[in-house]
């Protein structure tokens, strides 16, 4: 028997890619009859993805600026203070305003994808589905996080943000936290990642995971293009960089980014690069290409890995470096940064994978490893576990 009631999914992201998540998971709870709700900070890329909802929260966040954060992220701790965890003040400021959204919609699930506030402030009062790519879902049963990679030491002590959140939420009643971890405790948890993209995966249960979409392997090989798509903001140095290097193919290119300039943009269509003007569904990116090359993220990264299609990634962010890392030890892309390579030997490498046989070999090869198994269902899959804590 379906039952109404509103399901409302939170979100601090501010990426387009946190907003796609939830809309897919909020068409899911649909089937089983719930009203949808969204809360996401406004103006974002995020914000405009769900910009055709009948209920749409600004979703309180209270990042430090750029010029407070650390630099070197090593722990998801590190994370956690970048977003205003490091002070009680702001603790206590997030809290409570992911509070009140909570107070005027008066959900009877909340579904927290990289909304930890949003977790507290529905703790022992809504039941809470924790959910989203593995790197943001640390397993709440860890006694700590474990550091990402080797690059930088741990900057931060998670007891200074324990006693910070600690502070707060013990003014509500709510028992303190035991580990920083238990952040992202509800009632369940669901991961949508790959256990190759997952930095956690030593710690996971696997029974939390559902594998992200899906086997689009039929659409693979049909087209001769290099895809180029880079989402996020990158370093206008950087970016010239990328442009000299695409400039230079002989191959077909096409590409997308919200950051190339005018005079990048006028660059690579004088070299015959068909510049996108706006975001391209994926499944035209798998039907037309042979090679994508992109900045990272766990959504690109894990669609192209399930449909067989050879990637080089372009880390920009730590998420993306250690989805690349654990991507291209497990044989399913390849990786650089490009503050460390040059326009002349990125289009060396992109030519050389463009035409590899056998990076096409490791690359079905990591396919066909996949765990879980790529599935149509994620979504669904995913709704049902929050639809059963009713």
């Amino acid at each position: 028997m379906l039952r109404v009631g509103l399901i409302l999914l939170c979100s601090e992201g501010q990426g387009r890619g946190k907003g796609s998540y939830l809309l897919a998971l909020g068409r899911a709870f649909e089937k089983f009859g719930h009203q949808i709700g969204y809360a996401v900070p406004e103006g974002t890329p995020a914000s405009n993805v769900l910009r055709g909802a009948k209920l749409l929260l600004n979703g309180p966040i209270h990042s430090l600026s750029r010029d407070a954060r650390l630099k070197n992220i090593a722990t998801c701790g590190d994370l956690l203070f970048n977003q205003g965890f490091g002070a009680a003040e702001t603790a206590v400021r997030k809290i409570t305003e992911w509070s009140v959204v909570l107070s005027e919609s008066q959900p009877e699930i909340v579904v927290s994808d990289w909304a930890p506030c949003a977790t507290l402030a529905a703790r022992g009062r809504i039941p809470v589905l924790v959910t989203g790519n593995a790197f943001f879902t640390p397993p709440a049963e860890m006694p700590n996080f474990p550091s990402l990679h080797d690059l930088a030491p741990v900057q931060v002590e998670e007891d200074r943000i324990l006693s910070a959140i600690n502070a707060c939420v013990s003014k509500g009643g709510v028992s303190p936290l035991q580990t920083l971890p238990e952040l992202f405790r509800g009632q369940a948890q669901a991961v949508r990642s790959f256990a190759c993209l997952d930095p956690y995966h030593q710690w996971r249960n696997p029974e939390t995971m559902f594998a992200p979409t899906s086997d689009l392997s039929q659409l693979v090989g049909a087209g001769e293009e290099i895809f180029v798509y880079i989402w996020q903001p990158f370093n206008q140095h950087l970016l010239d960089t990328l442009v000299e290097a695409l400039c230079r193919l002989d191959q077909p290119v096409r590409t997308y980014s919200i950051s190339y300039n005018s005079a990048q943009s006028d660059k690579l269509r004088d070299a015959g690069i068909f510049v996108e003007p706006e975001p391209v569904d994926p499944q035209k990116i798998l039907s037309r290409s042979r090679l994508v090359v992109h900045g990272g993220g766990s959504m690109l990264s894990g669609l192209l890995v399930a449909s067989g299609m050879p990637q080089i990634i372009l880390p920009r962010s730590i998420e993306d470096l250690v989805i690349s890392t654990k991507l291209e030890a497990a044989g399913g892309c390849r990786s650089t940064r490009l503050d460390m390579t040059d326009a002349e030997s990125l289009t060396q490498m992109i030519t050389a994978a463009y035409g590899d046989s056998d990076l096409v070999k490791s690359v079905h090869n990591a396919r066909a490893e996949l765990t879980p198994n790529p599935s149509e269902s994620w979504a669904d899959d995913i709704a049902a576990v929050g639809h059963a804590l009713l």
